[in-house]
């Protein structure tokens, strides 16, 4: 299972720290092994039942037997105060105080600090995982938002505090999240934005007792409990309660340190003074020392449910404490606190491997250590007839052998078997080497010859009847194959294959005869062979072929008395006086080790073996381990193994050493990799000693494309619409408009840009695309209605500056309904923006106008402000004065009139002005005759009508009224003036002269035509003529005369 693989990756770190600290070496004896003495933080229970405990001093894993420790130095933690453990989805969150790290389920495992990434602070208090996949980080500097390998920092503008103690997640898919200021519950708007409701002590009736919030869980029931230093505040979405000391019997004490629920829905309290359950049935039941509890001050609580047991870890800050586990099991405590090994003395003699248990024999025991943990074997908990261990061996079934001074004990890993006087055995020997589960030599090591029990009985052999037995002085034992054993004299070496003995000496090209240790390696069927006498150095000899070789060029300074098989093909290790020896056969190469230049601090050597890596050397001070010279280093990845272009991997070192060289060519201690590609380095440490760290590979995923592409133009028209999308495909999409599609639907102005996270978390963010909706362009007015040399208005306005414009529309007001109704269009380019309205008669009324703009797309703007035309009438008054009267005009601000006369339409002059409250005038000195009048007022904007953009230079601001001539002694009489039916008109015609009549409407329309008419008088019929104003015209091609009526 992988939380298994979790725990053997854990165990495989602890084990690093036990027997492999920042050198080579790591020196064991009776102080220094078990759980260290600390402060306990937190406790976290794996699924498959392992616990995790966090302390000031590092990560303790539990498995149920053995505590297994873990500290900074030579794990993947930032640093060794343990703030909190989470575990999420099979991968284990650790928060400390410098950065937090993640040890997955996969075996590897990554560290995370604010300098490479986007965590908000490294001193980590909490870790909750919400419904979006989002790793939420709890630091004293706010809260970190992890999204892939996107980060989002909530702050005090979002939280009461940055400070951030604990967090949980809600039910509702909120977060709450607790600081030293109060309580917020988060949550994410559709935009993408977050916002809180935050509870504090002074904003909730009857609610959090401190703002100091040191622990928060929502229960099964949806109640939030909220532990302060001064009590426990529980929310039910509507109402607060409040818990204390003073209020609740069972609480002993009113500051909190962690909450648990069990499966029945209880709630477990861990409290400076003990454990705190409240039941659902209402009950609170309070356990502390008096009931077995070792420690009140507790650190935090977990319910186990694989034995419905209560785990705590406790945290008292004074010396003397019994800080430690502590479990309770519905009755009674199970309290474990920091426990020493106690190996039985500080010289060991001799040493065994077997699988991957190292056995260390003393002169008062027996001691295992391995992965597994750490045993001791003595007669009082075992039945080996002494603690005297004089010699260890294994047989070709694994099984180790004790030779004591009372006899031989074999242990099978389960029970041990006993020789001794009933098997023909003395307590004199001093050598022993058992062959198979059943069968053994020993010796006494002078002139006893040797002894050989083949399962049933003892035979002794001695040098002077046995064939192939050198001498009865013996150094050394060492099975080999086919159930036969070498041994060591000082006259060569014999070989017996349980019936008889085969002598190899000198003669044979052994390096000397004077042989004192023997080693034999199964991976290459070669005995290894120490020399004393002179020719102090190695032989080898090939158990299948016979053939033996010497090594006398590598000698060391005196005899080899032990000898240890390296994990290396080729590398031996041996023991030659105080120092220990590395051999590397292939190169010959010799490498001399001792107190001088290593932390051995004995120079009593007893014996020597090689295991897992590690070299284990028996001395005369304690057991002494160092790691072969394959050793291994840690390579940490900061933050993901993985990132996005743009960004680096940060690859460090852990562990401290003189000098480290990177694959690629970096001696920092760590390298940056922007590309995907592997790092991993050589270290060297204090001591000399070598390591080589594994391989982190490195992704560096290339940046998404974030293409935006339209269904129209950036510009269109109003109605229209337009849909931006990417063609690309990605897990998420993020609109500045809010929207999380793959597209917008746009049907006005705008910005847009899309943020979007592809299947390796990389983000990209597109181009900005700015969108038109083409509008109809606003006219502020027309600039001026005036009359045109053919007496019609005509319209005068200043071109829109948007290219768009494609017509005008004109429009007049119709005198029936005072609508403004759309009489024309004008094109936009190519042609001045003036226009006559041909259908008009500026002679017969004024007339209201306006304009709109329509584009390309064909939308219309509202239509521009009104404007008026003026119309001029005149009449004679009473003493021969000329009386004009006009229609204002409207649509600009007038100051004055102009008043304007001449003896044509082309030779007029201006003759007055009035105030533009006046729209009458009076000429008081008219001269006598033919007079043409007309009415002036200047808009004070210029206006330029322009063609394409040249402008023009006059003018077109100006408006005049239309030109009225009358002579003096003329007059035009119109009586029933408004009528029905009929009227009259009457004129001055003396001579009877040909008048031709004509009669227009408002619009200019000629209506009435009378060609000619010889009377002074004419008879003027409504007939199917509308109700209205129309204007009548006299001439006898000398003399106009003109006036208007009114049919009702």
């Amino acid at each position: 299972m992988k939380l298994r693989l979790l725990f053997t990756l854990l165990v495989s770190f602890s084990a690093s720290s036990v027997f492999a600290q920042s050198n080579c070496w790591t020196n064991l004896n009776s102080q220094n092994s078990g759980i260290p003495n600390s402060q306990y933080n937190v406790i976290v229970e794996l699924p498959a039942g392992e616990f995790l405990i966090g302390s000031e001093n590092g990560l303790i894993v539990y498995d149920g037997q053995n505590f297994n420790f873990l500290s900074s130095s030579d794990a993947p933690l930032g640093s060794k105060s343990i703030n909190t453990i989470s575990v999420i989805d099979s991968n284990v969150f650790i928060g400390t105080d410098n950065g937090y790290s993640v040890v997955r389920s996969s075996g590897s495992a990554e560290l995370f600090l604010s300098a490479f990434t986007g965590l908000s602070g490294d001193t980590v208090s909490s870790f909750v995982m919400d419904t979006l996949n989002r790793l939420w980080i709890g630091t004293e500097e706010g809260v970190s938002v992890k999204t892939g390998l996107n980060w989002q920092l909530l702050t005090s503008a979002v939280l009461p505090s940055n400070k951030v103690s604990a967090m949980t997640a809600l039910t509702s898919g909120k977060i709450g999240v607790a600081t030293d200021l109060g309580v917020a519950i988060v949550e994410q708007s559709s935009n993408g934005t977050y916002s809180a409701t935050t509870y504090t002590k002074q904003n909730t009736s009857n609610g959090l007792l401190n703002n100091n919030v040191t622990a928060i869980l929502e229960d099964s029931s949806e109640n939030l409990w909220v532990g302060t230093q001064f009590g426990i505040s529980k929310f039910d979405g509507t109402t607060w309660t409040k818990y204390t000391v003073s209020n609740t019997t069972g609480l002993a004490s009113n500051d909190i340190r962690g909450f648990s629920e069990t499966p029945d829905g209880s709630i477990l309290v861990a409290t400076a003074f003990g454990l705190t359950e409240f039941d659902t049935a209402g009950g609170v039941t309070h356990l502390y020392s008096a009931n077995g509890l070792a420690e009140n001050i507790l650190g935090d609580v977990v319910y186990c449910t694989a034995d419905s047991s209560v785990y705590m870890v406790s945290n008292n800050q004074a010396s003397g404490n019994d800080n430690g586990l502590h479990i309770y099991n519905g009755s009674s405590f199970s309290n474990f606190e920091r426990e020493n090994t106690g190996m039985p003395t500080n010289q060991p003699l001799v040493l065994a491997a077997v699988d991957n248990q190292m056995f260390s024999g003393f002169a008062n025991g027996l001691y295992e250590r391995g992965l597994g943990g750490i045993a001791q074997y003595s007669t009082q908990n075992t039945n080996l007839p002494s603690n005297s261990i004089r010699d260890l061996s294994t047989d070709d079934q694994g099984n180790l052998w004790a030779l004591t001074n009372s006899g031989l004990s074999k242990w099978d890993g389960s029970t041990w078997s006993n020789f001794g006087s009933a098997q023909g055995l003395t307590s004199s020997y001093f050598i022993s080497q058992a062959i198979t589960d059943s069968t053994f030599i020993v010796s006494n090591t002078f002139s006893s010859g040797v002894v050989y029990y083949n399962g049933a009985s003892a035979t002794a052999y001695k040098s002077f009847n046995t064939t192939g037995l050198a001498t009865n002085t013996h150094s050394d034992f060492e099975r080999m194959p086919n159930a036969s054993a070498a041994i060591a004299t000082n006259s060569g070496l014999s070989v017996f294959n349980g019936s008889s003995f085969t002598l190899y000496q000198q003669s044979a090209g052994l390096l000397s005869n004077n042989i004192k240790s023997l080693k034999y390696d199964w991976t290459n069927n070669i005995l290894w062979l120490g020399h004393n006498n002179g020719a102090h150095g190695l032989s080898s000899m090939n158990s299948v072929t016979g053939t033996i070789t010497n090594y006398s060029a590598s000698s060391p300074s005196a005899a080899i008395t032990d000898i240890a098989i390296g994990g290396t093909d080729s590398v031996i290790f041996f023991i030659a006086g105080s120092n220990y020896y590395r051999f590397d056969a292939k190169i010959d190469s010799l490498s001399v080790f001792s107190s001088s230049n290593t932390p051995l601090t004995s120079s009593v050597l007893n014996d020597i073996e090689y295991l897992n890596e590690q070299l284990w050397i028996a001395t005369g001070s304690g057991l002494h381990i160092a790691d072969d010279f394959e050793r291994s280093a840690v390579a940490l990845t900061i933050g993901d193994p993985a990132t996005c272009d743009l960004d680096s991997v940060i690859i460090m070192s852990l562990g401290t050493y003189s000098s480290i060289q990177w694959n690629n060519g970096s001696q920092n201690t760590y390298v940056a990799l922007d590309s995907t590609g592997s790092a991993s380095y050589v270290a060297v440490d204090a001591n000399g000693c070598t390591y080589y760290s594994n391989t982190k590979q490195v992704t560096i995923f290339e940046n998404p494309l974030a293409d935006l592409f339209l269904t129209n133009d950036t510009s269109f028209c109003l109605g229209e619409s337009n849909t931006i999308t990417t063609w690309d495909y990605f897990d998420t999409y993020s609109w500045n408009n809010g929207n999380t599609g793959d597209s917008v639907y746009v049907t006005d102005n705008g910005q847009f840009y899309l943020e979007v996270m592809d299947t390796n978390g990389c983000f990209a963010t597109s181009d900005t695309i700015q969108l038109e909706v083409w509008k109809p362009y606003e006219l502020d007015s027309l600039c001026i209605v005036t009359v045109d040399s053919s007496n019609h208005n005509q319209l005068v306005w200043n071109k829109t500056t948007n290219e768009r414009t494609f017509q005008y529309g004109i429009y007049r007001q119709n005198p029936l309904t005072g609508d403004m109704d759309l009489i024309a269009n004008h094109p936009a380019s190519g042609v001045l923006s003036v226009w006559s309205d041909v259908n008009s008669n500026a002679g017969i009324t004024s007339t209201r106008y306006a304009i709109s703009v329509i584009d390309s797309c064909g939308n219309e703007s509202e239509i521009s402000p009104i404007h008026k035309s003026m119309h001029l009438t005149i009449n004679e008054g009473i003493n021969g004065e000329v009386n004009l009267i006009w229609d204002g005009y409207e649509g600009i601000d007038i100051v004055t009139y102009e008043i304007w006369r001449g003896s044509s339409p082309k030779q007029m002059f201006k003759i007055d002005d009035v105030p533009a409250a006046n729209f009458t005038y009076t000429d008081l000195n008219a001269p006598v005759g033919l007079l043409f009048y007309k009415i002036v007022v200047v808009n004070p904007f210029i206006c330029n009508p322009t063609v394409g953009k040249t402008e023009l230079e006059d003018n077109f601001g100006t408006s005049e009224s239309n030109i009225v001539d009358y002579a003096l002694t003329d007059n035009v009489i119109i009586y029933p003036n408004p009528f029905q039916g009929q009227t009259r008109v009457v004129w001055s015609n003396p001579d009877l002269e040909a008048y031709e009549i004509r009669v227009y409407d408002a619009v200019g329309r000629l209506v009435v035509y009378e060609p000619s008419i010889t009377q002074t008088y004419y008879d003027l019929y409504q007939n199917d003529l509308p109700s209205g104003v129309y204007a009548i015209e006299l001439t006898n091609g000398e003399r106009l005369l003109k006036t208007d009526f009114i049919i009702e």
